[in-house]
């Protein structure tokens, strides 16, 4: 179970870290314009490939072997897509920048809280996604419905939660 969470982990953070150069690389595809290769230098697959001669293993090295460990690697995929966002917002809060912002108010008022709050939102979303695969594999609609009701249930948890202490 621990490599299972630790090369979701590690795909998600090649996955979000790659992002940029992937979307770019795919947009000009969709207009026709031929890149080369498909394992872009600073792409997720580079990055990826970069940590496999690490010897940092990803979810693309490591394959479950039963239910729960798929799950907990689908999970812990998410929880670490989610960790540059929440690192940006904890950085952009302590250097002043965006204080006014409402996306950013959580992290002004309580960064430890915020950033809890996060990464159970995208362990619950993660738990859904990898219940949803398991029901109807290669269905992305399914996927991404198991998500989101696997972020709201946790959010759920999480409001109530909250209102039950406060009202205690």
């Amino acid at each position: 179970a621990a490599a299972m969470i630790g090369s979701g982990l590690n795909e998600g953070l090649a996955n979000v870290l790659g992002l940029p150069v992937d979307a770019v690389n795919a947009g000009l595809k969709a207009i026709g314009v031929d890149v080369a290769g498909d394992e872009p230098f600073a792409g997720s697959r580079s990055i990826k490939r970069g940590m496999g001669f690490l010897g940092i293993h990803t979810a693309s090295d490591v394959k479950p072997e039963n239910i729960m460990e798929s799950i907990a690697q689908r999970m812990a995929q998410e929880v670490g897509a989610q960790v540059v966002p929440t690192g940006a917002a904890l950085g952009l809060t302590r250097a002043g920048i965006g204080i006014g912002s409402r996306l950013l108010q959580p992290f002004v008022k309580s960064p430890g809280t915020a950033t809890g709050v996060e990464m159970a939102l995208a362990g619950g979303g993660g738990i859904g996604a990898g219940i949803a695969e398991q029901i109807a594999p290669d269905s992305v609609l399914a996927e991404m419905g198991g998500q989101v009701v696997g972020s709201l249930g946790v959010g759920g948890v999480i409001e109530g939660g909250g209102r039950a202490v406060r009202g205690a």
